[in-house]
Formats: structure tokens, C-alpha cells, sequence
């Protein structure tokens, strides 16, 4: 159990520069002390994994201009929020955690409920965890997958003893209730309109040089980029920038010949291409 120094430290010096160089050698200056701080009013040891330090990145910009820091969390476990709320001497106990489930049987929230003698009253104090606020996701929830009851009613325990313990515990949480910081976020700008691919831009290049060299060769010398959209808006109506694909049976339809008039790029109707006379220029 920690105890404290002369000085009210629970580390002395030679301490707290083993804890600098090995489990707290990533934190800034600033960090350290908040740290030393946390572990001197929580009165827990570092090196019995009590009580931890964990550097996030957090965003301190906005959704379009992100900007990214490293922000400190102080930690502990359960037993650690228990041992904090014993010490005051008023902590009565708790019950088991009560669950609620969805219609297939999947765990929707957890209520905890701890106990504090008030005024000679032994008073309830209750909080619930929704699974989906405190589920880190699969990629960090091995344990989470393995025992979700128990993990969850780890959470609402916290925020019961918090409630019930806001001098004591404020500003502290258990690992548990921050496994969700590591999941995957939202991304940090808003969603772009998605734009054509460079190959997609290449095929659309090639056809347009290719339908130049073609019209030039029939005497039409301009209005290539016309002639093309309106072939496109024909083939594809409301389409704007076309897959690969998509490019590929427009050059096939035009190689075709026949279909499309050279000059305006208008569709040429069935029965005047049955009967269209060979000229070359609609080939």
C-alpha cells in the first residue's frame, strides 16, 4: 500500500527520478508534475500499477484545420477508485452491476450502485454505462469481447464511486472507461465530393485526343470538348465524371461509327442509319 514521506510525498526524490526515467520518460516536464501531483492526492503507487499516466493524441483544432497534441489522462483501475473510497471511511459496499439487453439478447447498458454513509444514512449512489459510449471497438476490445459484462460493469462502477466521491475521484478514471478514447475516431475534415480518378481522367484524355484527330479528319476542327460532353450526356445521362469503364464504351461506341453524327455529336436515328448511304465521315 502507498503511504506517504515526511513531506506528504508518496515518493521521495530518488523515486520520482526512477518513475521520470522509466514508466514516465515520454512526458513532457509539465506532464511529470501533474503526474507526481495525481499520485501525492491520490495517495497510490506508480510502480505497483495503481495509477498510470497515458499521453493521447487529442485534437485541440477544429474538424477542418486540425491541430494535434499529446494530452495527459491520469488512470487507475476499479480497485483503485475501491481503495480511494474506502480510505474516506464512509464507503458502505456496492451491488452487482444490473444489465439491460436489446431483443437480441446483446448487452445495451450496465447500472452500478455503490453505498456511502451520509449523515448516518447509508444513501445509493447510481450510474449506468451504455455499451455503446464505452466499447473501444474490436481492434483494442479482446477483453471487452471475452467478458463484456464485466468490463462494463467496471464503467459503471467508476461512475457510481465518482458520483458518490466527487472530491476524492475527479479528474481520475479507470482504464476501462478510456479504452474508448483509443478506438477509431471521425475524421478530422468534413467528407469531400469524390473526384475522378487519375485513371479515369486518362481514359477521358486519350478519347478526347483521339475524337479530335477523328472530327479534324472530317473537316470539324473545333468544338471537340462539345462534341464529347454531348456523346457522354447521351450514353449517360446525369453522369459527370465516368469510371474507366464507362469511358471505354464510349470509345467503342463511337469506333463503331454510325451511331453518332461527326459533326454535332447528335445520335443518329435508327432508321436513318439502316439507310445511311456509306460517305466515310459517319464510318
Amino acid at each position: 500500500m502507498a503511504t506517504r514521506n515526511k513531506t506528504g510525498d508518496v515518493l521521495n526524490l530518488e523515486e520520482q527520478a526512477l518513475l521520470r526515467r522509466t514508466k514516465c520518460a515520454t512526458l513532457t516536464a509539465d506532464q511529470f508534475q501533474e503526474f507526481i501531483h495525481a499520485v501525492n492526492r491520490h495517495c497510490l503507487d506508480p510502480f505497483s500499477n495503481q495509477i498510470h499516466a497515458v499521453t493521447r493524441n487529442t485534437n485541440v483544432g477544429t474538424r477542418e484545420a486540425p491541430k494535434w497534441e499529446k494530452r495527459l489522462t491520469v488512470q487507475t483501475g476499479i480497485d483503485g477508485f475501491r481503495l480511494i473510497a474506502d480510505r474516506t471511511g464512509v464507503y458502505a459496499g456496492n451491488d452487482d452491476a444490473a444489465c439491460t439487453y436489446d431483443d437480441k439478447s446483446g448487452l445495451v447498458s450496465a447500472t452500478g450502485v455503490v453505498y456511502k454513509v451520509v449523515g448516518g444514512q447509508r444513501c445509493a449512489f447510481a450510474a449506468t454505462a451504455r455499451w455503446t459510449e464505452y466499447h473501444p471497438g474490436q481492434k483494442q476490445g479482446r477483453m471487452w469481447t471475452k467478458m463484456p459484462h464485466v468490463m462494463l460493469a467496471k464503467c459503471a462502477e467508476a461512475l457510481a464511486l465518482r458520483k458518490a466521491f466527487p472530491a476524492e475521484l475527479s479528474g481520475l478514471y479507470t482504464n476501462e472507461e478510456m479504452q474508448q478514447a483509443d478506438r477509431d475516431t471521425l475524421p478530422t475534415t468534413e467528407p469531400q465530393k469524390p473526384k475522378a480518378s487519375a485513371p479515369s481522367q486518362d481514359a477521358r484524355t486519350k478519347t478526347l485526343t483521339w475524337v479530335a484527330q477523328k472530327r479534324s479528319g472530317y473537316g470539324h476542327t473545333t468544338d471537340h470538348e462539345a462534341f464529347l460532353q454531348r456523346v457522354v450526356t447521351t450514353l449517360y445521362p446525369g453522369s459527370t465524371d465516368l469510371p474507366v469503364e464507362k469511358w471505354r464504351v464510349v470509345f467503342a461506341t463511337l469506333s463503331a461509327g454510325k451511331v453518332f453524327d461527326w459533326a454535332t455529336g447528335e445520335r443518329i436515328p435508327e432508321p436513318a442509319r439502316a439507310a445511311l448511304a456509306y460517305t466515310g465521315e459517319n464510318e
